[in-house]
């Protein structure tokens, strides 16, 4: 898989439109995190016909993220609400 980054992406877009018929190509926020995958026509209909009618899914929690839900759900039984849970 090929990486870039969005200010490539948007200099050299016509290079990676042709690089995904290949392989995807990742970009990369900052040039370290993963914000999108660009994927050719067939290799997305592929996917979308593998997954059926399930629904386009979030990324995973990470384990602090998790943690936290756990944590405002328990509290929230206790009738304690945390900052944006209303």
């Amino acid at each position: 898989m090929v990486n870039t980054t969005p200010s490539d992406l948007r200099t050299h877009l016509s290079h990676d439109i042709e690089q995904a018929a290949a392989e995807p190509v990742r970009i990369l926020s900052r040039g370290l995190r993963e914000c999108a995958v660009l994927v050719s026509p067939g290799f997305y209909d592929r996917a979308t016909l593998a997954l059926g009618d399930e629904d386009y899914a979030a990324p995973p929690l990470t384990e602090d993220q998790r943690y936290q839900a756990e944590l405002r759900t328990f509290l929230a039984e206790y009738g304690v609400h945390v900052d944006g849970d209303g």
